[in-house]
């Protein structure tokens, strides 16, 4: 077993499904600064730092991986102070002041049984979101929504491009038994230069498909370009993201830490 080969990355949006084996595993945390991030749902904007990204994942079987996402705290400097909707229970929140709140949690499971060739794995994935944030903290939307989709993935010798196209069902954070579906897409691709250095580009967002959309669920979108640094079992991130979606951070910066080890070797 060589560690320094586990292929799975804290950094990528999409699990590079090609290359898990059974027994392929991750624990990794880290921190993001995201510059002009607004929240309509409370009419909050300003710059968000997230402390405690943590990201594990586990591979059940060949091809077959459980993920486990959550963002331990969150600080939102507010920068504007918009009115929010009377249902929403918005603590008292002024321009210069700062806000905080636990992030939401993620639980996900990819499989893709089947293969094309010896380099291309197809399939599914399904995940759900649970609440842990509260709205009056003015960051979170405390809803329950469920993302479900295909995977593909495409391996190479120093290339692997992986991508997932689904369908977001989000619970509306202002009506009971009201939701929006969403399309949901990510794409990832991950040049190894060499030995323990390895580039990660990503696209990762979501789309509404109804005409009108709830507050709070608008559309989102962020490209990322990232780096990984890997000695042993250790690796060392850092990325740098642009939103194009009104959701999303102008800019935002990451950097982290991860522990990785290999299941089975290669064959």
């Amino acid at each position: 077993m060589t560690p320094s080969l586990a292929q799975t990355s804290r950094l990528a949006t999409v699990p590079a499904m090609a290359e898990v084996h059974e027994g392929d595993a991750l624990v990794g945390f880290g921190f993001s600064y995201g510059l002009d991030q607004s929240f309509p749902l409370s009419g909050l904007r300003g710059d968000l730092l997230t402390l405690g990204r943590i990201r594990a994942s586990y591979a059940l079987a060949e091809h077959a991986l459980l993920e486990f996402d959550l963002d331990a705290v969150r600080v939102l400097w507010v920068d504007e102070a918009g009115p929010a909707p009377a249902a929403v229970r918005l603590r008292p929140v002024d321009v210069g002041s700062s806000t905080a709140d636990v992030g939401d949690m993620r639980l996900g499971l990819t499989y893709t049984p089947f293969t094309i060739g010896s380099d291309v794995v197809l399939g599914g994935w399904f995940a759900v979101e649970g609440p842990n944030s509260e709205e009056h903290n003015g960051i979170g939307t405390n809803t329950t929504n469920f993302l479900l989709g295909a995977v593909a993935s495409v391996a190479g010798d120093q290339l692997t491009v992986s991508g997932r196209l689904g369908l977001g069902i989000l619970q509306s954070p202002l009506f009971r038994f009201t939701q929006d579906d969403v399309v949901v897409y990510s794409m990832d691709a991950v040049i190894r230069a060499r030995e323990g250095l390895r580039f990660i580009l990503s696209v990762d967002g979501r789309v509404q498909i109804r005409r009108t959309v709830s507050l709070g669920l608008e559309d989102l979108g962020l490209v990322k370009v990232g780096v990984e640094l890997g000695q042993d079992a250790w690796r060392l991130d850092a990325a740098i993201g642009r939103g194009f979606a009104r959701r999303s951070p102008n800019w935002q910066f990451a950097l982290g830490l991860s522990w990785v080890t290999r299941g089975h070797a290669e064959e």
